[in-house]
């Protein structure tokens, strides 16, 4: 075999298994409970949780990057749910930045699996 080849194979592979010893050794990971499937973390949000917020305060969050929403008196913060939510980002980007109370419910009122999702993004709660 040529050197240049077996080089080539040699580097490949010590790039392989460090990846490999990196991606399992990771810290912020808590191979536990983390899933693929897991809905990413709240980062600034969970500090937000408890507040009460305005029609006027969520509406400023009415974007992709900042979405917020209200559900039966609840403000949630589901910009991270828009690309994951199975049924694709339009139907949760029609609801950034407003009261989506009769959407959501219309849509999976009575559902279990959807209002637990939900639950995962509350940041507060409705005031006007």
């Amino acid at each position: 075999m040529n050197k240049k080849i077996a080089g080539m194979i040699v580097v490949g592979l010590i790039v392989i298994v460090g990846g490999w010893v990196y991606y399992t050794t990771r810290p912020d990971i808590d191979s536990d409970t983390y899933t693929d499937t897991s809905i990413p973390p709240r980062n600034d949000a969970t500090a937000l949780e408890g507040q009460t917020f305005t029609l006027a305060e969520v509406a400023q969050h009415g974007t992709s990057a900042s979405c917020y929403t209200i559900v039966q008196g609840t403000v949630y913060d589901v910009t991270t749910w828009i690309a994951q939510h199975p049924g694709g980002e339009k139907a949760i980007l029609g609801m950034c930045g407003k009261d989506a109370t009769s959407a959501f419910v219309k849509k999976h009122g009575g559902q279990p699996k959807p209002e637990e999702e939900l639950k995962n993004f509350k940041i507060g709660t409705f005031s006007q």
